[in-house]
């Protein structure tokens, strides 16, 4: 079994590796420092946070460069995405709860980041965004980029307090008809700063290019049927009798579950979060020093994991994932073959899975799934249990 794991461990890393190198480059272009504005194919990893660089190549074939934010204006990809490079001032206050600053002002730095363009109009608004920090920024026509001012801090107290200085900011500058009542209640976040973008440059006549809308559909979320075989080795141990010792035969089972599946939005659909509670159930029979027995197991699997997946061309993709397995079992113990008594109660401690996988037109999946070692006896204290599982699972979505 050990033999297995280790060739179904490098399976999954030689096809990630193989994988990673055919993410595709999109149509693309960007303007250098000389304001030349350049076709080329650039490779849209759908960045979740601003990047300070991006890789292209001038035709399909050609070599991978690089583009940074101290030779590059502005890049985009296809008509949905844009950046531009700016030198701002920005506000890189954590947000995270036991790092907030204890001032209320806004603590403002120079740097020279990309920006993501969510709109353009009269009024125009960007967005930077890191591991702990979310900034919108904003200008009208060609002038000065200005960040709009929110932080969360800590007063003298120690109770948290928000700066909304960006309500003021745009009571100041982005003022139109009756959109004043909004602004009390506006909200720092991508939905409600868009919307309130949107409200003003129709208000002016204006035309919009509303770039979060030019997003493709995406599937967000799956939910599929999965049946799975399985095999196992099992084998009980205890400490201190021999005799309790118990060898099992190769022990086969089935299973049935659901798989909820949620896509992450962001860095084209790549991750997801699974869960899939699963019946199953498996048998086995086998030795020891005092009589026969066997072995019956019927449990709910309640795994949740992390799955990543590798685009090999637009309806085919392979997947890796790991899970978290909580698991409850019932009607479920070691048995003496001839009496029927009950030996030992089964009650599973979670325990890890691993899978390799392949998905076709985002319907029908196949996937190999190795489990680590599942101590099945945990009510009991001198007992071991050396059992692993693979599964062979296939799936079919019908949502």
């Amino acid at each position: 079994m050990q033999l297995k794991k280790k060739s179904f461990l490098l399976l999954i890393l030689l096809f990630a590796i193989k994988s990673y190198g055919q993410i595709s480059f999109e149509n693309g272009y960007f303007i250098s420092i000389e304001n030349e504005k350049i076709e080329c194919f650039i490779k849209n990893l759908d960045w979740k946070n601003n990047p300070s660089s991006f890789v292209y190549k001038l035709t399909e074939n050609g070599i991978e460069k690089k583009g940074t934010i101290l030779n590059v204006k502005e890049f985009g990809i296809n008509i949905a995405t844009k950046y531009v490079s700016r030198t701002v001032f920005i506000d890189e206050s954590s947000s995270f709860l036991n790092s907030l600053s204890n001032k209320r002002r806004a603590e403002l730095k120079k740097e020279t980041l990309f920006l993501k363009v969510i709109l353009e109009g009269e009024a125009n608004l960007y967005k930077y965004q890191n591991s702990d920090t979310k900034r919108f920024f904003y200008n009208q026509d060609n002038s000065k980029i200005e960040q709009l001012i929110f932080k969360k801090y800590k007063d003298s107290e120690d109770k948290i307090r928000e700066n909304n200085g960006f309500r003021n900011q745009l009571f100041k500058d982005l003022k139109c008809l009756n959109n004043n009542s909004k602004l009390k209640k506006l909200k720092y976040n991508t939905k409600e700063i868009t919307n309130y973008f949107i409200d003003y440059n129709k208000c002016k006549n204006s035309k919009i290019t509303n770039y979060k809308s030019k997003k493709e559909k995406r599937d967000l979320f799956n939910l599929s049927i999965r049946a799975r075989a399985n095999s196992a080795s099992i084998n009980i141990s205890n400490a201190n009798s021999i005799s309790s010792k118990m060898t099992f035969d190769h022990a086969v089972g089935f299973g049935l579950g659901v798989e909820a599946e949620f896509i992450m939005p962001f860095n084209k659909n790549k991750w997801a979060f699974t869960m899939e509670p699963t019946y199953q159930t498996i048998s086995a029979k086998g030795k020891r020093v005092l009589g026969d027995v066997e072995l019956k197991y019927s449990s709910i699997e309640f795994p949740i994991g992390i799955r990543h997946y590798f685009f090999l061309s637009k309806d085919a993709k392979i997947f890796v994932n790991a899970n978290l397995i909580i698991e409850s079992s019932f009607n479920s113990g070691v048995y003496n073959t001839k009496t029927n008594y009950q030996v030992l109660n089964i009650q599973a401690r979670p325990y890890a899975g691993l899978g390799f996988g392949y998905k076709h037109k985002n319907k029908f999946s196949i996937e190999l799934k190795y489990h680590t070692n599942k101590e099945i006896l945990g009510d009991y204290v001198f007992y071991a249990t050396d059992n692993k599982t693979l599964s062979l699972i296939i799936g079919y979505s019908i949502l």
